[in-house]
């Protein structure tokens, strides 16, 4: 069974991976979202992604299954937190923290 994934920043980091996901075998319907529309669509196209939402709050009331960050570093731990709630597996492009505490 193929996961569903939502892919949230669609810079040149992001392209990289939603181009490795889309060849895994594993990987099924696959979104993506961005501030800049313009950028997500763009990815869309250059990456034969299934589409394009408005934000990270369409992106959490989609069908996917698991979402993959791309933002800046600094945003991470909020938006996985706020996904993990919304009950979707999480791809986080950075550690959250160098230590537990």
């Amino acid at each position: 069974m193929a996961v569903s994934i939502g892919i949230l920043g669609a810079g040149q980091f992001a392209g990289t991976f939603a181009k490795l996901f889309r060849l895994h075998p594993g990987v099924g319907k696959m979104l993506v979202s961005d501030i800049e529309p313009g950028r997500a669509e763009e990815l869309r196209q250059s990456a034969g992604l299934d589409g394009a939402v408005a934000d990270f709050e369409a992106l959490l009331a989609s069908d996917v299954e698991a979402v993959a960050i791309f933002t800046q570093r600094w945003t991470h731990g909020p938006l996985v937190v706020r996904a993990l709630r919304a009950g979707k597996h999480v791809y986080s492009a950075v550690p959250m923290a160098v230590t537990e505490a």
